[in-house]
């Protein structure tokens, strides 16, 4: 783990428990990626017997709110340290896909229209195409041809 801020390192006290703070630190080394390995990998540093069901235990662990606030706060500086942010994140989406459609690809292309679409939360997996009465109606779209003066 690379050296902590003041308020990271405020944070990381506020943890009381030597294996939340342990599995935090794991969390952060294997790259957020894999709580279940953190948790054992935090048992074993501190010689510790795991729990019979290790993902409860993890995900547990991973919740307390003093935890989150921790790893939320490594997280937000590895992004800075990267310059990463939603908006490099929607100019490379944008970028790629505007090369995919270049390239006649426009079935890849729309992975990345649904990107953008989502994170702009233009689309809703949840919409109902129920009638009062119950039955199932077919969702109705408006298409307005371009470049027709009719």
């Amino acid at each position: 783990m690379s050296k902590l801020t003041i308020d990271q390192e405020a944070l990381f006290n506020a943890i009381t428990s030597g294996l939340r703070k342990e599995v935090a630190t794991q969390y952060i080394k294997n790259g957020y990626e894999n709580g279940k390995q953190a948790y054992l990998s935090a048992c074993k540093r501190l010689k510790r017997k795991p729990s019979k069901n290790p993902e409860t235990s993890s995900s547990e662990i991973l919740s307390y709110p003093n935890v989150v606030a921790f790893l939320e706060s490594t997280q937000i500086e590895a992004a800075r340290e990267a310059q990463i942010d939603a908006n490099w994140v929607l100019k490379g989406i944008k970028e790629l896909t505007d090369r995919l459609i270049e390239s006649d690809d426009p079935k890849a292309a729309y992975k990345g229209y649904e990107l953008g679409g989502k994170y702009l939360t233009l689309f809703s997996d949840k919409i109902d195409h129920t009638s009062s009465d119950g039955s199932m109606t077919p969702p109705t779209f408006n298409f307005i041809p371009v470049g027709h003066d009719d």
